[in-house]
This record gives structure tokens, sequence and C-alpha cells, in this order.
């Protein structure tokens, strides 16, 4: 079942009271009988591309210096990864550790990270610190408890909303009002 949702998102439902993951969407990357994993997309941090520049003595064109990193979740979380909108026209990246839909690629090399961060041109891409893993059966076990949402993947959802408006945004696009759900504090505000 896990292998149909990825790749995909996942909205956390108002009943999750996981701290990591409430009002959470997350772009499930890989799913299988050995377990998932994926990222939180609506979760900034407050440390932008410059601080992280400074400490890994890189350069960062203007355009992105004030850009905040993500959260991606509590999983190895002095981690990064770089996940990159590719254009229509582009192959994916040789250094790409994964690609999605043929439009995204995840990169965890420090070159790339170098390359897309001085690059001039208006690249979309978000630099997340940790992921979300779930073990084997854990994550339809939390499907079947009713924590988790499943939605197709949508390239809007990971770079052109943030925080709650994105959760927001992801159950209206399951067909359900957040005026009607219960229980989570960002349903209800």
């Amino acid at each position: 079942m896990t292998s149909e949702l990825a790749p995909g998102l996942l909205v956390a439902a108002p009943s999750m009271n996981d701290p990591n993951f409430a009002g959470a969407v997350v772009l499930l990357i890989e799913a299988n009988d050995d377990g998932a994993m994926g990222f939180v997309i609506n979760r900034t941090m407050d440390v932008t591309f410059d601080d992280i520049a400074d400490e890994l003595d890189i350069e960062v064109h203007e355009r992105r210096a004030e850009a905040a990193l993500n959260y991606g979740g509590p999983v190895q979380s002095e981690r990064g990864w770089l996940l990159l909108e590719r254009r229509a026209d582009q192959l994916p990246l040789p250094e790409a550790a994964m690609s999605i839909e043929d439009r995204l690629d995840i990169i965890t090399s420090l070159d790339s990270l170098r390359e897309a961060l001085v690059d001039p041109r208006d690249l979309r891409l978000k630099l997340m610190l940790g992921y979300a893993g779930w073990g084997p059966r854990q994550l339809e076990e939390e499907l079947r408890e009713g924590v988790w949402l499943p939605l197709a993947f949508d390239e809007a959802l990971i770079f052109d909303v943030e925080g709650e408006d994105a959760w927001r945004q992801a159950v209206e696009r399951l067909g359900l009002s957040p005026g009607f759900l219960w229980g989570n504090g960002v349903a209800d505000a």
C-alpha cells in the first residue's frame, strides 16, 4: 500500500498529536516494505541560507540570503537535503540522490548546494534539515489510525505556499473544509 503513496504528500489530520507533525504537510519520497521517508515542507526555521553559508564558508546570492531553511523532520536534523525544482527541458542532475515526478531533484552534495546558492537565476529550491522516517509498516498503521491523509504530489504546495497556509490548502484539496475540522490548533485558528 505505501508504495502507491510515494511520491506524494501526507497531510497531518487534526488528530495528529505528535508535535513534530501537528499541522504538517510531508513530501513522501519513498515508501516500501522497509519503511518510508519524506520531508516536512511547511515549517521554516529561524536560520537563513546566509547563516548556513557562513557556517559552511560558502557564498550565497543576495536573492537567497534571507530565505529560511526548512525543518524537514526529526530524524538526522543535522543533515541537509536540497529540494530543487527542475525545468521541463532539463535532465535530472547527475549528482541527484533521487528525482521525483521528473520535476524535482533531491540533492545531498555540498558542491551542488554551493552552486545552487550562488546561482542568480530564480530557481525554486528548499534546503531541508532532517527528514521524517517510518519503520516497516509504521506508516500503514498511522494511516489506519487516520492521523495522515494522503494527497497526490503537488509542486505548488511544496514551493508556493508556506506554513499553516500549506496545511489549509492541502486540506481543501482533499475536499475538506479546515473550519469543520477539530482537535488541531492549525484548524481552529
